[in-house]
């Protein structure tokens, strides 16, 4: 499968220029594109999508007949037009979702279209990203401040992220994001180890906090895509560059995160400080109420090239 696409020059502004299609000997009318259709032109571009054969003709009918210049191409379908990453994130409809694009604060636009745009802190704007452009926390002071998730038995934290070697402060205490809800107690968060490894942890309750820690470190200052899955009495997970990192069950029952709002760069501290803070770089940061399945994190992280 894939995609044709052809431009014909015609030396005769007043030809009409008819353009089929058909496997073996039979043109099938109607199953090809033409711009413009079947009128005057001097130049007609045309295409045929899928057409789902290894051998095919092309009928080219003028009136009056007149000499014509073809050129084609072949396009798989794997190089066809594929979707851009934003797409692909939009498809999979987040709760927010923050390209970071702006040259300035404080507000980021959630491009959802939902509203739930968030705030820069002392962060900077406006500095190269993985696509386009990113946002910076010095590790000190700065953090983006988003929506509330809200309750939840499934949750999906996404985001591209550069992290400095060293950046990490010790077990757990640098945070990329998280929180803690004010009301509930309960906490989702993922963090930074002082050798460069990434851990995820949650709870639904108000004990245990319940952590599972990469098996690689991630503080090379390279762009990384980073992915962690919850899924309530099922698993967490985090995914690194398009592949499973690591993974443990998760607790049972509902993340309640109704009360406080979730931090980026920082960990929100039952909305009476801002802690933990961590020195990195960040890109098209998206939260969902759901839990992306492999194949969609895959294609995600595809998207980016």
């Amino acid at each position: 499968l894939g995609t044709l696409r052809g431009t014909a020059s015609i030396d005769n502004p007043d030809t009409e220029v008819d353009v089929t299609h058909g496997i073996g000997s039979t043109p099938n009318p109607g199953e090809i594109q033409v711009s413009p259709a079947n009128q005057d032109a001097a130049e007609s571009d045309w295409w045929l999508s899928d057409f789902g054969a290894t051998t095919f003709r092309i009928n080219v009918a003028s009136t009056p007949n007149t000499s014509a210049k073809w050129h084609w191409l072949y396009v798989p379908a794997t190089e066809a037009n594929p979707p851009e990453y934003w797409e692909e994130v939009l498809e999979d409809e987040p709760l927010f979702y923050y390209r970071l694009e702006e040259t300035a604060g404080p507000t980021v636009e959630d491009s959802t279209g939902s509203g739930n745009d968030g705030t820069v802190v002392g962060a900077d704007l406006d500095v190269p990203g993985k696509i386009g452009s990113a946002v910076s926390f010095d590790g000190a002071d700065d953090y983006l401040e988003a929506i509330a998730p809200g309750d939840l038995t499934a949750l999906t934290i996404e985001f591209w992220a550069k992290i400095p070697n060293g950046a990490g402060g010790g077990s757990g205490v640098t945070h990329l994001c998280g929180v803690t809800d004010a009301s509930s107690s309960n906490v989702v968060h993922i963090a930074v180890n002082s050798n460069g490894t990434i851990v995820i942890g949650e709870r639904t309750g108000s004990g245990t906090l319940s952590e599972v820690t990469s098996a690689n470190a991630w503080d090379d200052d390279q762009w990384h895509h980073f992915v962690a899955t919850f899924q309530a009495g099922g698993a967490k997970e985090l995914w690194v560059d398009g592949t499973k990192d690591a993974t443990r069950s998760a607790q049972s029952g509902t993340w309640n995160l109704s009360a406080t709002t979730f931090m980026f760069g920082a960990w929100n501290n039952r909305g009476n400080d801002v802690i933990w803070h961590a020195e990195c770089y960040q890109d098209e940061i998206a939260v969902y109420d759901k839990v992306l399945p492999a194949a969609r994190i895959i294609a995600h992280f595809n998207a980016a090239g």
